[in-house]
């Protein structure tokens, strides 16, 4: 599964793998214990530095 963060992240790391799939994720967020995915840092793009 894949997540998507337009405005945290610099145009080339907006989409970024996420480490659970569709199932695991639907089955948590209808318990309430899922939110919506979170970017990783990005610590060596200069880009992604000023979000």
């Amino acid at each position: 599964m894949w997540g998507w963060e337009p405005n945290a992240r610099c145009e080339r790391h907006r989409f970024f793998p996420e480490r659970f799939d569709l199932a695991e994720w639907l089955t948590d967020w209808l318990n309430g214990i899922r939110t919506f995915p979170h970017p990783p840092p990005v610590a060596s793009c200069t880009d992604c530095r000023g979000w």
